[in-house]
């Protein structure tokens, strides 16, 4: 710091810069994630699929794994639960999740983000991730798909 006045110079304490990395993050990947923004799968998702998947992007263990109660996610969100897990299941036939019953808790959710789009985890890791999700679509393949409607996604 310097004093205007006498033009001496005070050596200040300045505190501890907080660590760059020290929050888990999520990587997004842009090739990928642009081709999919494009298409007609991504154009069938309204502002609560985005907002969910925003969510669950953000929320995700390492190697993009989530075990949720919906029911908390929607109290989270501000949404109620049959709107959140509608669109659940919209992104599901979007290709952007894939949901399975949780083993250990019946009232929970095991959701796996697409690994082509999102990631959180070591960045080593994510080629095998990719390799694990055989259900998981590139963007490229997102691009090109026909989102799948049923009577039961039409609502959200």
């Amino acid at each position: 710091m310097v004093e205007l006045e006498t033009g001496e110079v005070r050596m200040v304490e300045m505190a501890e810069p907080p660590p760059r990395h020290g929050d888990p993050f999520t990587m997004s990947f842009n090739g990928d994630m642009m081709l999919f923004a494009s298409s007609p799968a991504a154009r069938s998702l309204t502002g609560v699929h985005w907002h969910v998947w925003t969510a669950l992007c953000n929320m995700m263990d390492y190697n993009n794994v989530l075990h949720l109660n919906i029911a908390h996610l929607a109290r989270q969100l501000g949404r109620d639960r049959p709107t959140v897990s509608r669109a659940i299941s919209h992104l599901e036939t979007t290709g952007l999740v894939r949901r399975a019953a949780d083993p250990r808790d019946p009232s929970r959710t095991v959701l796996a983000v697409n690994a082509h789009l999102a990631y959180r985890g070591r960045v080593g890791d994510r080629r095998r991730t990719v390799q694990e999700q055989t259900w998981a679509a590139s963007g490229a393949q997102l691009s090109v798909a026909t989102p799948k409607r049923s009577s039961r996604h039409e609502a959200a």
